[in-house]
């Protein structure tokens, strides 16, 4: 028996996709685990308790923080 996936809260993802949405360049990807990517490389995810994760260089995330 597999495990049941979990489910990000709708109010979450909503908020997501909308940013994600503000850069016509960006595409969503995943079906179960959304996230971004250039180059093959992921730079944002939202996990699944709907917490956002962002990957940034040094001196942006500095910037950022």
């Amino acid at each position: 028996m597999g495990k049941a996936a979990a489910v990000i809260p709708a109010d979450k993802l909503e908020f997501y996709e909308k940013l994600v949405a503000t850069n016509p360049s960006v595409e969503r990807k995943g079906a179960t685990m959304p996230y971004t990517s250039l180059n093959g490389h992921m730079f944002s995810f939202l996990t699944k308790t709907g917490k956002l994760a962002l990957r940034l260089p040094t001196e942006e995330r500095d910037a950022f923080l």
